[in-house]
């Protein structure tokens, strides 16, 4: 039954399995829900049924294949916003899913050498975050990191503005409130940095 909307099975149909995903060659489907579609065991779809009521999707009906949604890979880069320079890498992993506008991404970089200037950004973002107005800073969680020249007080920050495929690294005090400044003489010609984000694309 691969690719038929749900909208499009007749009624009565109690095996609504093969339509409601679609791991069809690695590719999910989106789910189009039509009416008077009957599911095993008296469950409905959103949708009215033979009796004409109109039910709830169950949770039996929402379980997901696990290979439904799969991890793809990015490459996260590091240099610089005045000059890129370049970076050696030892360590350059990430991982991301997308789900509708959503996407999640974890990443681990590391690096043994580096010449760029100016503040210190990640990039290789699989996507370019939306275009929010306001303007709308997704921020980063960093689990890890090794060998930051940074001073007493502070903590490694990170967001992401909109329109941009990459991260805007920051010192961050836990001090004073509002004392935020690019990270840039703090990172080290060597270290490591851990994290993982979600934000809004188009």
């Amino acid at each position: 039954m691969a690719n038929t909307k749900i909208s499009e099975l007749p009624t009565g149909t109690a095996n609504v399995a093969d339509a409601f995903v679609g791991n069809q060659s690695g590719t999910s489907k989106a789910l189009s829900v039509g009416s008077n579609v009957d599911a095993a065991s008296g469950d409905k779809l959103l949708g009215a049924s033979s009796d004409g009521d109109v039910k709830q999707l169950t949770p039996k009906m929402v379980m997901m294949d696990d290979n439904v949604i799969t991890p793809v890979s990015w490459t996260p880069t590091l240099y610089g916003a005045t000059t890129a320079g370049t970076t050696t890498y030892d360590l350059q992993a990430g991982h991301y899913v997308k789900i509708g506008t959503l996407v999640y991404c974890f990443f681990r970089l590391g690096w043994s050498n580096l010449t760029g200037t100016g503040g210190a950004r990640i990039g290789g973002l699989p996507f370019a975050a939306t275009d929010f107005s306001p303007n709308q800073r997704h921020g980063i969680n960093f689990s890890y990191y090794n060998s930051l020249s940074l001073p007493s007080g502070t903590i490694l920050g990170g967001f992401i503005t909109d329109t941009a495929d990459y991260i805007t690294l920051l010192n961050v005090s836990n001090i004073t409130q509002n004392d935020v400044t690019d990270l840039q003489t703090e990172i080290t010609t060597a270290g490591e940095i851990y994290g993982s984000f979600h934000y809004i694309v188009d």
